[in-house]
């Protein structure tokens, strides 16, 4: 299945299984997908989304509003944060800052947990598949799944949290294949 994915496209699922190990996710969803792009700046699918003025701070904070883009546990993990904090009077932000860096310096001393590609996932990939089939088709390109058709698959399933978030801050499909056709015929492929 992998061997159509650019080294890159294949980095950003394994970064956006990293964002849901964070997110203490069960399994990884197009919102980890979608902030596993916007933080690997060099990757094509990120500059498109940078060009159009979608960064990872505003993706986040239109997540934190979307209640399907936080899971259960996530939200009883920032009342604790937040009980804490009162507690302690130590700023919430702070708490998460320290876990951040110890989660990072850990890291290497504990197996990460495998997580599963939610059904949503697998079909955001099977989009992202037609979606390289069809610039293949417009644009010269060998028939590769880049990070670009990642942005694509996440659109065209419109019915997820990171997609929402892409249409609250002003992308939608139509100018996202704009913005990939363009990136593809004058920088080509990732």
């Amino acid at each position: 299945m992998w061997q159509r994915f650019t080294e890159a496209s294949r980095k950003a699922i394994v970064r956006a299984e990293l964002e849901a190990i964070q997110g203490r996710s069960e399994q990884v969803e197009a919102q980890h997908l979608l902030l596993a792009l916007l933080n690997a700046p060099e990757c094509a699918g990120a500059q498109i989304l940078l060009k159009m003025g979608v960064t990872p701070g505003k993706v986040r904070t239109v997540l934190a509003l979307d209640p399907q883009a936080t899971s259960f546990d996530q939200k009883m993990y920032s009342k604790e944060i937040e009980k804490l904090s009162t507690e302690f009077q130590v700023d919430p932000e702070l708490i998460r800052r320290i876990e951040r860096q110890l989660i990072a310096k850990m890291k290497d001393q504990f197996k990460k947990p495998e997580l599963k590609l939610s059904d949503r996932m697998r079909r955001i990939l099977e989009l992202s598949s037609e979606e390289a089939r069809q610039t293949q088709a417009i644009v010269e390109h060998a028939n590769i799944i880049g990070t670009t058709h990642l942005l694509l698959g996440l659109l065209r399933d419109n019915d997820n949290p990171a997609a929402s978030a892409l249409q609250k801050l002003g992308l939608n499909l139509d100018l996202a294949r704009l913005e990939v056709i363009e990136y593809l015929r004058t920088k080509g492929e990732e």
